[in-house]
Parts: structure tokens; C-alpha cells; sequence
């Protein structure tokens, strides 16, 4: 059965939230190495203590160029593994660990090491080109990548989840054991493609991300959205908290007007877009004042989660609030 995760891969930075927000029942994760072994297992432990998640997945190890090398990771990959194997003692929800994030390189050799006194701890071979295990689990990262007929774990680090056809994924990756959603805010980056360095990330999540992200896991039900509109669930960030239009719905349209109406089933109006400008790739832009997820939530207490959408006396077709709309990516 596929379980839930957020792929909270900079869990240091803000675990506070994380320990607010996480759904009973979902899985969490954590980078190790870029922030220091105490500081990672104190942040794990933080949400441990107040979730009762259905496990924790970790990566001890990132490189920005993929590239694992025995001789200088193997080392802290075991000290990470012996203080993860300390936590596993006092928690009884699952336990997942990788060596290596994304790999390049086999790691099978290092795998059969750990696998000697893995403690119940399930193994997890993350790979980018690196070669499939056919003697642990795998884990698969990002857009377009095929399942697999073995077990594996499928994340959207790397692709928001926010721009993704959700529900096709959940489809394709139907057989994944856990099923990450991934955010640029959960690597504190503003947007996929932020190159800021890692060292001088400061933390752009806040709670009102991770309950928009858990809503991209409720009924999206049947919507048609005129096919030369895009609706954006969640807009381009610039501050921390998002200031303004920031993070909030954006509709992209051919259509003109001064405001868009999204209309309940009992025909209440459940939210406006306002007219802000044009778009640089055509059409008109505009913007909700609060979040999608917020707006679903009006919507189910008038007549259910799928809304109209109305511009003028025109119809561009329906939409589900707390999901994006047509070019996905």
C-alpha cells in the first residue's frame, strides 16, 4: 500500500514546522551530512517526539555532483548510521536509511556492509545514474523517471509538487512504498531551479507550504479548465513569510477582464482573482488573496471541491483550488 512523505530534505532548518504540520501517519526525511550528525538527529528527534509519523528516511550524504568516492564518504556514512541506529532503539515507527543521495556510483558495497547490522533499519539505494539494486530498495527522484517492478521509494525532489499532474503520478508511481512530495521550500530555495549555494540558505518554508502541499493528497474530482488557461496553486515566491500575491493562486489567461470569479456548487463565490497585468508568455495574469487550499477548503462547504470558473459573463471551465492546472512540469 503506498504510504505518504514529505521530503523534508532540510529538516534542521526548520523542524519546528514540521513537527506542527506533518499528518499522522506520513513519513518525513532529513539530509545529514551538510548539516552535522548531532544537529540532524536532534532535528529528527524533535518531530519524533510530537508526530507519530509512519517513518523517517534519511540521506546521510549529498554532493551537488552526485559523486560518491569509498574512500571520503564510507566513514561518515557508517558514524550517521550508528547514531541513526540509537534513535531506531527508542522509536517504533519505520526507519529508512540511504548512504548517498542521488548517486552516480554503485553503492552496493557499502549497502552490504551496512546490511551486516542494519538493526531493522530498511536499507534505500538512491540513485541518479547510478546502477538499480536488485538486493535493496531503491529510490527514484524527480520527473519522468519509469517505476519499477521492485520495491521502491518515489520522491518529487527536484520537481515541485505544486506544478506536478499529482494524480497521474499517483497513478504511475501507484506501487511506490512511499510516495515524497517535495517542494523547493523544503530545500530552502524559493524556486526548483535557486542556485544559491547550500551554506547560505536561509529557511523560505512556512506552515501554511506544508498544508498546501497535504491538500494536493485529497479528491481532486473531475475538472475541465479551458485548455489556453493555467492555473498556478501556488505562485512565485520572494520573501519569507510570502508577502502579498506571493504563493497564492495565479491564473494565466487569454481573457481580460478585471476579475475572475471561482463559484462554489450552491453558487457562492468562493474567491476572486484580481486583475494584475499582463504576461510575458501571453495573455493576463491574476492573483487569489488567500492560498488554494484555503479556497478549497470554502469550496467543500459550498457543494464540494470542484469550483467554476467565471470571467465575466464567460466560462474558462472548472478547476479544484488546491491543484495546478494544465503545463504541468
Amino acid at each position: 500500500m503506498r504510504q505518504l512523505g514529505l521530503d523534508t530534505l532540510f529538516l534542521p532548518k526548520y523542524a519546528p514546522i514540521i513537527a506542527a504540520e506533518l499528518p499522522a501517519g506520513w513519513w518525513f526525511s532529513s539530509f545529514v551530512n551538510i548539516f552535522g550528525i548531532k544537529p540532524s538527529m536532534a532535528a529528527i528527534e524533535s518531530v519524533l517526539k510530537t508526530k507519530k509519523p509512519a517513518g523517517i528516511r534519511i540521506h546521510a550524504i549529498w554532493e551537488n555532483n552526485h559523486t560518491y568516492v569509498s574512500a571520503k564518504h564510507d566513514p561518515i556514512i557508517k558514524q550517521v548510521f550508528a547514531a541513526f541506529k540509537v534513535l531506531k532503539a527508542k522509536y517504533s515507527c519505520a526507519f529508512e536509511f540511504s548512504p548517498f543521495c542521488e548517486c552516480n556510483q554503485d553503492l552496493s558495497k557499502i549497502l552490504l556492509t551496512l546490511s551486516a547490522s542494519s538493526a531493522g533499519i530498511t536499507l534505500v539505494n538512491s540513485v541518479w545514474k547510478g546502477p538499480k539494486s536488485k538486493l535493496f530498495k531503491n529510490e527514484l527522484h524527480s520527473n519522468g523517471i519509469s517505476p519499477l517492478s521492485t520495491p521502491y521509494n518515489y520522491s518529487y525532489d527536484g520537481q515541485s509538487s505544486y506544478d506536478a499532474n499529482v494524480e497521474a503520478d499517483k497513478t504511475k508511481y501507484a506501487a511506490a512504498e512511499v510516495f515524497f512530495h517535495w517542494i523547493p521550500q523544503f530545500n530552502c530555495k524559493y524556486k526548483t531551479d535557486d542556485t544559491t549555494p547550500i551554506d547560505q540558505r536561509k529557511n523560505t518554508l512556512v506552515n501554511k507550504h506544508v498544508r498546501a502541499v497535504v491538500a494536493l493528497e485529497t479528491t481532486k474530482g473531475t475538472v475541465r479548465l479551458d485548455a489556453k488557461s493555467l492555473y498556478k496553486v501556488v505562485s512565485e515566491q520572494y520573501n519569507t513569510p510570502p508577502a502579498g500575491k506571493e504563493c497564492k493562486p495565479c491564473l494565466i489567461t487569454p481573457v481580460k477582464t478585471s476579475v475572475i470569479k471561482l463559484v462554489a456548487g450552491d453558487n457562492s463565490v468562493v474567491a476572486n482573482l484580481n486583475y494584475y497585468g499582463t504576461y510575458a508568455g501571453g495573455g493576463y495574469r491574476y492573483y487569489g488573496d488567500i492560498w488554494g487550499y484555503e479556497i478549497l477548503s470554502r469550496a467543500v462547504q459550498h457543494g464540494g471541491s470542484v469550483v467554476k470558473v467565471v470571467a465575466g459573463s464567460k466560462s474558462l471551465g472548472t478547476l479544484n483550488p488546491a491543484f495546478r492546472e494544465n503545463q504541468w512540469r
